[in-house]
């Protein structure tokens, strides 16, 4: 009886996931659908949106309820429970129905395979179910900014994966295996991995957690389990979590100042960009103002979502980060850290002067599974590991996977091949006049043997040049980038280059041109020795 009321219950499931949902909220009983329907109407903002936003308004609320349950289990059952209602407010039952269906196949694969394939078929099905998952919408809502459930399977995939490789590294653990032969990265690897698979409440609390299943962020399960036992707080000699009604206001305040640019990006719409009325009759110089400005303030809607989603992790207390060693001396009494969730540092981001800048203080929890889940972690086939170096390989698999995980439309793989030249362009563009500005100094860590350089401006004023330069040429090749990926069509993105006559690429073309022809044809070795030479 138990197994036939699991199948019916789960065709039902099926079965309402499978209706269409509307972004007006047409699947929702009318009083929940009235009032962000009268806020749309009043302010000329989709109603999704506005079911979104008020979503991550109640999570600070209920992070502070979240804090005063008494005991573990009835907090895995409120984050299961209310991430599970506002996947289903804000996307419609599909947007429950992928995260659940997806992340129970996970699970399965963590009960059923080899801890060392593990973490490979993770990936290669999440990325699968991803993939899929935008070839619907882009079949469905092409050129749409609608949100479907595709918002929500993007955050649960690189939870996904980071569970099944803790899980992984678990396992290895408790078989006595060594988790790399690099002592740092072992070191690492141990601290995230969970040594036993958590319940199915504990898993799903986990997925569905109301503070990070609508915009994020992403953190790992096991300092996710540690959040709702207390180990986090008992680590730092507390006996309960201390008020974080400091840190949740200014995130908050993060948040009120970075909605400034989506009230404005409102006014200047980067969609114009794509409209006749843009070209018509302008001039260079306004569609080059107008693009820089409208693809910067695209970027201010993420910077509000993931400050606002991180103050309901606050909330909570998830963002507990232990004491702030030196804010702590300085002030002469505790000062706690809360930025263990921390999503994005909008004004790094904005102030960014490279691109390894841009993209550490970007969507962090993203970068994390870049980094240490996949880059870290794939390694070539034998087939392959004969004519493509290990680490070119990773990086391909990295960018690949990156960008599948954000769509399929063509213009993000524009954009990503076009930032893949950028980011040639600034290294070479380093290599040739950061010199000029500073001593560069290589030191050797005597226990360790690594090697870093040490930085020294000759002088402030020609450091601060260097810098708001280097600030300049970077934005004025992203934001010109970004256009491809805002737009979301091809035909669009070519068409806004052809009204800055194609600048990046010609700057590109040029600097290339002009690089192997008139500069010095030294090794970067042999530059480096020589810098050194004469600096001492």
């Amino acid at each position: 009886t138990k197994p036939r009321s699991f199948v019916c219950f789960v065709c039902l499931f099926v079965i309402m996931a499978m209706q269409v949902d509307h972004s007006d909220g047409a699947h929702l009983p009318e009083f929940l659908r009235a009032p962000p329907a009268a806020i749309s109407a009043s302010l000329g903002v989709p109603a999704d949106q506005i079911r979104l936003v008020l979503c991550l308004v109640a999570a600070i609320p209920l992070g502070v309820v979240h804090r005063v349950l008494p005991t573990a289990q009835i907090k895995h059952v409120m984050s299961l429970t209310m991430g599970v209602f506002f996947c289903w407010y804000v996307m419609g039952w599909s947007g429950a129905f992928h995260p659940f269906m997806s992340s129970t196949v996970v699970y399965l694969i963590c009960l059923a395979a080899p801890a060392k394939r593990t973490g490979v078929l993770t990936l290669a099905f999440v990325m699968t179910y991803m993939f899929a998952s935008h070839i619907y919408r882009y079949i469905t809502d092409f050129g749409g900014w609608h949100i479907d459930y595709t918002t929500s399977q993007m955050i649960i995939s690189v939870k996904m994966c980071t569970f099944a490789y803790n899980f992984a590294d678990g396992q290895q653990l408790n078989a006595g295996e060594k988790l790399s032969e690099r002592d740092a990265t072992h070191k690492m690897r141990s601290s995230r991995a969970i040594l036993q698979l958590p319940s199915l409440l504990e898993y799903y609390s986990f997925i569905f957690f109301y503070g990070g299943i609508i915009a994020g962020p992403c953190f790992e399960i096991k300092e996710y389990l540690q959040f709702h036992d207390g180990t986090l707080y008992r680590q730092a000699g507390l006996k309960s979590y201390p008020s974080s009604l400091g840190a949740t206001l200014k995130a908050v305040g993060h948040a009120l100042v970075v909605y400034v640019g989506v009230f404005l990006a409102g006014k200047y719409p980067h969609m114009y960009m794509a409209e006749d009325e843009f070209f018509e009759g302008t001039t260079f110089w306004y569609r080059f103002g107008y693009m820089w400005l409208a693809t910067s303030l695209f970027r201010f809607k993420y910077y509000f979502a993931w400050y606002m989603s991180e103050a309901g992790c606050i909330a909570a207390g998830l963002g507990f980060n232990g004491r702030d060693e030196e804010a702590s001396k300085a002030a002469g009494r505790d000062v706690w850290k809360w930025d263990r969730v921390n999503n994005v540092t909008w004004w790094k981001c904005e102030g960014a002067y490279n691109l390894p800048m841009l993209t550490n203080n970007w969507n962090k929890g993203a970068n994390n599974w870049l980094k240490n889940y996949v880059y870290f972690r794939v390694s070539p086939p034998k087939a392959l590991a004969k004519v493509v170096p290990h680490a070119m390989f990773c990086n391909i698999v990295t960018k690949l996977i990156s960008a599948i995980w954000h769509g399929v439309y063509p213009s993000y793989y524009l954009f990503f091949v076009s930032a893949g030249l950028m980011a040639a362009l600034e290294t070479r563009m380093r290599q040739i006049f950061q010199p000029m500005f500073y001593k560069i100094i290589e030191l050797t860590d005597t226990k360790s043997g690594r090697k870093t350089k040490k930085y020294t401006p000759r002088s402030a004023v020609g450091e601060y040049f260097y810098l708001a330069a280097a600030w300049f040429l970077h934005f004025l090749m992203m934001n010109y980038l970004g256009t491809a990926f805002a737009v979301l069509r091809v035909d669009w993105a070519l068409r806004i280059w052809r009204g800055v006559f194609y600048y990046f690429h010609v700057i590109f073309v040029a600097f290339v041109v002009v690089d192997k022809l008139f500069l010095p044809k030294k090794s970067r070795k042999r530059r480096q020795k020589e810098q050194t030479k004469k600096q001492e």
